[in-house]
């Protein structure tokens, strides 16, 4: 891929597994369902700017924002969010170079102050009908700073969550900062849970145990939203490459079997093109 002079983020190599799991399920989602909705939507929290450079290795790559763009189908409606205004502008010149034109929007701000802006560019439908609209989030936080609230607000629509958990990356190396900093709201933020130093007192745990309470508070959270329960093991969990050490956990929150069906396709996709029997999934 070459050089086209616009912001480039860098990445390490572990994210291109996170990358290409989005992609599969974004091309499954939207393949199967653009035929039953009038409006399937993508929104893209913490967006970046489309492209990135690799650590490392200097190889430049198209990440997720550009991804989403290129599948087909394609979605009806993109909205993307980043707080960066280099991501922002290199996202919106990267798209604007593509030879297909999208409907898409474009927030540059912090993603826990973006919500009425989503909301506000959301296609316009009626609640009482199936198929009015449909949406596939995709949450890509580098660390613990994204507000539940965000969630339970785009919780109203049909939606699915496809999420990055970064348990490993930011809770397990900062765990002992975050438990003593009685000020530090992030993690309470982030899981919906206000009493989780007390809980976690109570259990009198190793640290290594925490990533797993993390993982159950937050799951808690989504079911108390109406989305289905996940486990551990039913998400993608990225490891240091050659290491054996956790980063960070890719989890699908769906209220529908369908979605479920659809997350274990990508979970145990190989890296040849995905056949998949989609006869019947829209009805």
């Amino acid at each position: 891929m070459e050089d086209d002079g616009l912001y480039l983020p860098q990445i390490g190599r572990h994210s291109l597994e996170k990358i290409r799991r989005h992609n599969v399920y974004a091309a499954i989602f939207a393949r199967a369902m653009r035929p039953s909705w009038k409006h399937v939507v993508y929104i893209g929290l913490y967006s970046g700017a489309g492209r990135a450079v690799v650590k490392g290795t200097g190889e430049l790559v198209e990440t997720s924002a550009m991804g989403v763009l290129k599948q087909q189908p394609p979605f009806t409606k993109y909205i993307f969010v980043d707080s960066d205004p280099r991501c922002i502008h290199a996202l919106r010149e990267r798209i604007g170079a593509l030879p297909e034109s999208f409907d898409v929007t474009l927030i540059n701000r912090p993603v826990n102050d973006s919500v009425s802006e989503i909301i506000e560019s959301m296609p316009s439908f009626d609640l009482g009908r199936r198929e009015g609209l449909l949406t596939l989030c995709f949450i890509d936080p580098f660390r613990f700073d994204l507000d539940f609230g965000v969630l339970r607000a785009l919780s109203r629509f049909r939606i699915d969550f496809l999420i990055m958990l970064p348990l490993g990356f930011d809770l397990r190396r900062n765990f002992r900062r975050y438990l003593r900093d009685e000020e530090d709201t992030r993690v309470a933020a982030f899981l919906d849970a206000p009493n989780w130093r007390e809980e976690w007192r109570a259990r009198n745990r190793s640290d290594r145990a925490f990533v797993r309470f993390a993982f159950e508070r937050f799951d808690q959270a989504m079911i108390r939203l109406g989305f289905r329960r996940q486990e551990m093991r039913d998400t993608v969990s990225v490891k240091v490459t050659g290491m054996g050490v956790h980063l960070y956990s890719l989890a699908l929150y769906t209220r529908h079997e369908l979605g479920e069906r659809f997350w274990r396709t990508t979970i145990t996709a190989a890296d040849s093109v995905l056949q998949l029997d989609l006869d019947g999934v829209g009805d």
